[in-house]
């Protein structure tokens, strides 16, 4: 599973204990296979914080999901992949063109049961821009992307980035900040004083990614569960307790 390494490279500096749980799923040891119990340097205060924006991207790879992903990095390998080597995310394909770059969207749901379409990616920029996410401006910004007309939907699974294609243009596709929002979901928690939610995404996982958060304690205890809708399959892991 690509997402198992990550979790490991998470908390490399500061590995503490693994094994936990049912004697469904332990080893001949008595340590679990199902779950892992991490120490960390630090649990973020928020999952969309950015006041420690690299602390959450880190984690974020493990509960959200970006229409494209960097590819998994050899061991001992110091230089990350660039942008042009993107594999398939939420996107299954994608193709440029001279108004922006064109993803056709894999057919997948969310661990709430909700079906992934244009209208969550479209949600998602527009989300950015709305709530004016420093971050999520800055790499839209970067990426070439039309701030005033992010996304354009093409058909349920189809959506363009609008924007001029510069050498950062995949950036926008391929940084986890970027997840995509379950835009059912998160609509499901709005408020007239909050229409994007964001109270709610502070805290609680509503992406498309390998793992929800179970439970959440900022600053102190994030515990992942794993997706069993994920669309590259169900993590190997049940739980990860950081």
């Amino acid at each position: 599973m690509r997402r198992i390494r990550p979790v490991a490279a998470l908390v490399a500096t500061a590995l503490l204990l693994a094994g936990c749980g049912g004697s469904d799923g332990d080893s001949a040891e008595g340590v679990s296979t199902e779950s892992l119990v991490l120490g960390t340097p630090v649990i973020p205060q928020s999952l969309i914080p950015t006041s420690d924006p690299s602390v959450t991207q880190t984690m974020s790879i493990q509960y959200g999901e970006t229409l494209l992903n960097y590819p998994d990095q050899a061991v001992g390998e110091s230089q990350i992949a660039g942008l042009d080597q993107a594999v398939p995310g939420l996107a299954e394909s994608y193709e440029r063109t001279p108004e922006g770059i064109v993803f056709r969207l894999r057919d997948t749901e969310s661990s709430a049961g909700n079906k992934l379409d244009a209208d969550d990616v479209v949600f998602t920029y527009e989300r950015f821009i709305a709530t004016k996410d420093p971050i999520g401006t800055f790499v839209i910004t970067l990426s070439g992307m039309d701030a005033t007309n992010p996304v354009t939907k093409i058909d349920d699974r189809t959506v363009r980035l609008n924007g001029t294609n510069t050498p950062m243009g995949m950036l926008a596709a391929v940084f986890p900040y970027m997840m995509i929002f379950d835009k059912e979901l998160v609509e499901q928690h709005a408020t007239a004083e909050d229409k994007w939610a964001t109270d709610f995404t502070r805290t609680n996982s509503a992406s498309f990614g390998p793992y929800d958060i179970k439970n959440f304690r900022p600053g102190e205890q994030m515990v992942l569960q794993a997706n069993e809708k994920y669309w590259e399959g169900a993590p190997a892991l049940k739980t990860v307790t950081l």
